[in-house]
């Protein structure tokens, strides 16, 4: 049991927050916005087209305090930063 763990590595920080799942508090924009995730308000902004409030959106990356987000179910979605897939 003990070396199954060891082998998993560790998950912390960002990589808890890559593809989580929230909903936006306000539009969200290149450049602005927020949504509520974790029961907190984080900073966020697209990469893509603007994100309406109250839309679902997934974390795609995390630049300091700031989310990354793309809204949930288009399908579309931009690939995870980091991800190694």
């Amino acid at each position: 049991l003990a070396a199954k763990s060891m082998r998993r590595g560790v998950e912390s920080g960002v990589e808890l927050m890559l593809r989580e799942t929230g909903v936006s508090k306000s539009e969200i924009t290149g450049t602005s916005g927020s949504v509520f995730i974790h029961s907190e308000i984080w900073r966020a902004r697209t990469s893509g087209e603007p994100i309406p409030a109250d839309t679902r959106v997934r974390v795609v990356g995390v630049d300091g305090l700031t989310l990354e987000v793309a809204p949930e179910g288009t399908g579309g979605l931009p690939p995870v930063k980091g991800d190694r897939y």
